[in-house]
């Protein structure tokens, strides 16, 4: 690949647009990257990281950065979340390493960024810019593009990519037949535990994945932070909140018990209360999606993670296709052939971004089943029972 003087153009520091910088440098390409924050940080608390995912940050050299912060958990746990009896026990750890030649990994999603973040403040031909509020864009034909901001000067490049999460200001202007992502009906509730609190309830809590199946709603949580900490999400359907809540709005934990309860019932597994009421550091994450759709590329510019995929979090990929977006967009990029390039990432991502989108979609369905859907479901997972978990598409992925 020949060398450009005019970096790239990124809006967003978050995990997709620190990924797509890295990914660029790995080939000589110069990059600028606007962050809106006044310092570059990530919302959230727990992240998974199947073999795909960790496959990317392999090849970027961040896999001994990553399992340094993160847990290994051996088995995936199915539990249903009324009586907490045990519907299957997947095998993670070691079984997915021997399939897939990685492992399956949870890290708080701070440590994720923040190791994505040192990793660009390592490259050269990274530049980070803080408190830049993009505005929009404009094209200069094969001259590349111009970065608009609210305050300041504009800032030129060889091209742009919006990596400016879910409510990017760039997609619309990049395909305006871009519909936005709307409330999916789900309501998602996160805290973390300590998990010596958490282990005297269940002591191979620390070794698992564990998800809580009901009717509405279900709850997943797995350890982050090297094993100190339990990550716990509430998932459930709930009608769209009246106010924006935003990302990360704190919220009391008789709010969430309220919640769960007109989900759930009454009935719920004594284990499960003593897990979940046992934090009272809860916050609120109103769920949007949207159909993979459209173009994702048109000129020198072209969208990134979620501003070009919301999905649903029932399938754990969010951070990996990401991840996976920044690698294939750098394989192929050419600064002289910059809007090819961009038009062949799209055209490489949107199928199996769809496949992820839709198959995330499907698993709301499925893990908040009922009636006769319900019992097939757990008829299933009992079969599954002490297996490694499939989805050879999914995890198998290698770049191509």
């Amino acid at each position: 690949m020949s060398r450009t003087a005019a970096p790239v153009l990124i809006a967003g520091g978050g995990i997709a647009g620190l990924a797509a910088a890295l990914a660029l440098a790995q080939r000589g390409q110069t990059s600028c990257v606007y962050e809106r924050a006044s310092h570059f940080s990530e919302l959230g608390a727990g992240v998974q990281l199947g073999p795909n995912a960790l496959w990317v940050l392999q090849q970027w050299g961040l896999l001994p950065a990553i399992e340094a912060q993160a847990c290994r958990p051996e088995a995936l746990h199915v539990r249903a979340a009324t009586s907490g009896k045990s519907l299957s026990r997947i095998a993670l750890g070691q079984a997915l390493h021997k399939r897939y030649g990685l492992p399956y990994l949870t890290i708080h999603r701070a440590h994720l960024h923040q190791i994505l973040l040192q990793a660009a403040q390592n490259q050269p031909q990274i530049t980070l810019h803080s408190s830049a509020s993009v505005q929009g864009y404009k094209t200069h034909g094969d001259d590349g593009v111009e970065l608009i901001f609210a305050r300041g000067l504009p800032a030129a490049g060889s091209a742009l990519l919006a990596c400016d999460g879910v409510w990017s200001r760039l997609a619309a202007q990049i395909n305006p037949q871009l519909r936005p992502a709307t409330y999916s009906g789900h309501m998602a509730y996160r805290a973390l535990l300590p998990m010596a609190q958490a282990t005297l309830l269940l002591p191979a809590i620390e070794q698992e994945v564990g998800i809580w199946l009901g009717r509405r709603a279900h709850v997943v949580h797995y350890p982050v932070d090297a094993g100190k900490l339990l990550n716990m999400v509430v998932l459930l359907e709930a009608p769209q909140p009246s106010t924006d809540q935003g990302w990360g709005q704190a919220i009391p934990q008789g709010e969430v018990r309220t919640e769960l309860e007109r989900a759930l019932g009454q009935r719920q597994a004594g284990v499960l209360q003593s897990l979940l009421w046992g934090a009272d550091n809860w916050f609120a994450w109103p769920l949007y999606s949207r159909a993979a759709q459209g173009v994702w590329a048109q000129g020198r510019a072209a969208i990134l993670g979620d501003a070009a995929h919301p999905m649903l979090p029932y399938l754990a990929q969010g951070a990996a296709m990401a991840l996976e977006d920044a690698w294939v967009l750098a394989q192929h990029w050419q600064a002289e052939r910059a809007a090819a390039a961009l038009q062949h990432y799209a055209a490489l991502r949107l199928p199996r971004c769809t496949r992820v989108v839709q198959t995330a979609a499907r698993n709301a369905q499925i893990f908040h089943a009922s009636g006769l859907m319900a019992l097939g479901r757990d008829a299933y997972l009992r079969l599954q029972n002490g297996r490694p978990v499939g989805m050879g598409w999914l995890y198998g992925w290698r770049g191509n």
